[in-house]
């Protein structure tokens, strides 16, 4: 080979060497850019937003959509728009149909949740990422012998689950409340939800059939299950391996801010297709850990440990645990190795049960929640100590729970 031959080749395996440094650090970003999209999904879904703020609410808003009207439809279907049914979230107002202007006769109600994606869409115009119309489909519902009643409800990115679920819980109490207002049967109650609105919904029907899970979200159920005569989920995304990606963003967003939703022990009841509802193998079961069903009906992972604490450490032990590993990653792995951790979690756990106890009961005797009152305003008492309970958990969470 000349020295020119020779020469050339060098410069050529140098510029190939060149191009696979370059082609792999892009390679690099690529990767590093798509775990950070997956990761922090209201990246995507925020630019979603904006793009379709221009045709569809994508806020979180205390004013009504609309401007409030009552009268009949061209259809000949009576509608009542943009009644406020709570002051505790934005986007609470629902809109009331009758078949006719006759609301007096007796009908099944139907309790409807828009689709959008948890990022958009409203009652009045339904779901932006449907293919059909939605609202035409529930005229004819309507026609067919129902109240209507369609609701909205919170959206991100300021909101996430289970604020929607806490939200339309408020909405069943005002229902409830105004009956003879509204002529409304709420013990023929129908429950429908398309898409994002289907989510809602079949986590609603369980809060309202499942005592655990209810218990676990902090929600005291306004239905009864005798109520409840049908749950329709219309185009619902419920099983998380078979999304596609764009659900999967869509979804995690909602639950999470990432699509990679694991199954995590510290959500989880007795019901035993929770673990689908929940989404992915975690980790942990990928390299062939198992859970264990407690007493509590929280699965707990079988790690094997030093540490011989029998009681439940429970959903404040759980809560305290993930804030030292955070905040306090030294004294949690000294906890760790030391064999002391599920003691002082099942300390923290029993502290805070006491505590928020206590103060439910002492909350309720100062604000005059009495049994009697339970007797007499039932509807009202349960509004009431939802939120008490909530506000005891608020100071449970921060002077418990994240502290040390």
């Amino acid at each position: 080979m000349s020295a020119y031959e020779e020469s050339m080749s060098k410069k050529t395996g140098k510029k190939k060497h060149t191009f696979f440094i370059v082609m792999a650090i892009i390679l690099i970003i690529l990767i590093a850019a798509a775990l950070m999209l997956m990761t922090h999904t209201q990246l995507i879904v925020g630019a979603i937003q904006n793009l379709s703020a221009a045709t569809v609410n994508t806020k979180n808003l205390y004013e009504p959509l609309g401007t409030p009207m009552e009268g009949m439809k061209e259809n000949g279907q009576y509608i009542i728009t943009e009644i406020r049914y709570s002051d505790r979230f934005p986007n609470s107002y629902l809109d009331i149909t009758y078949p006719d202007e006759n609301r007096l006769t007796s009908r099944p109600t139907l309790i409807y949740f828009h689709g959008g994606g948890f990022f958009g869409g409203s009652k009045n115009i339904g779901d932006p990422l449907a293919g059909s119309d939605a609202t035409s489909l529930l005229d004819d519902i309507c026609a067919e012998g129902f109240n209507l009643v369609n609701v909205d409800y919170v959206l991100v990115p300021e909101y996430h689950f289970p604020d929607p679920l806490i939200q339309v819980n408020e909405a069943f109490a005002f229902l409830m409340e105004h009956t003879e207002q509204y002529h409304l049967d709420m013990d023929r109650v129908v429950m429908m939800g398309s898409s994002a609105g289907a989510i809602i919904t079949s986590q609603m029907g369980s809060v309202i059939t499942t005592p655990d899970y209810a218990e676990i979200l902090g929600i005291v159920p306004t239905l009864k299950a005798e109520q409840v005569k049908a749950v329709v989920l219309d185009d619902a995304p419920l099983v998380y391996d078979q999304f596609s990606i764009g659900t999967k963003v869509l979804v995690g967003n909602y639950v999470k801010g990432s699509i990679f939703l694991v199954l995590n022990p510290f959500h989880s009841t007795k019901r035993p297709h929770l673990k689908e509802e929940t989404m992915m193998k975690s980790l942990y079961e990928e390299l062939g850990g198992t859970y264990t069903l407690g007493d509590d009906g929280i699965l707990y992972p079988d790690l094997v440990v030093d540490d011989k604490e029998s009681r439940p450490i429970g959903k404040w032990g759980r809560l305290h645990m993930k804030y030292l590993e955070a905040e306090h990653p030294g004294l949690y792995e000294r906890l760790i190795l030391s064999g002391t951790l599920y003691r002082h979690l099942a300390d923290a756990n029993e502290r805070a049960t006491s505590m928020l106890e206590r103060l439910v009961e002492q909350m309720a005797a100062q604000e005059g929640i009495t049994e009697n009152f339970k007797e007499t305003q039932p509807l009202e008492w349960v509004c009431r100590m939802n939120n008490i309970r909530s506000r005891a958990e608020e100071i449970i969470l921060h002077n418990v729970v994240l502290s040390l």
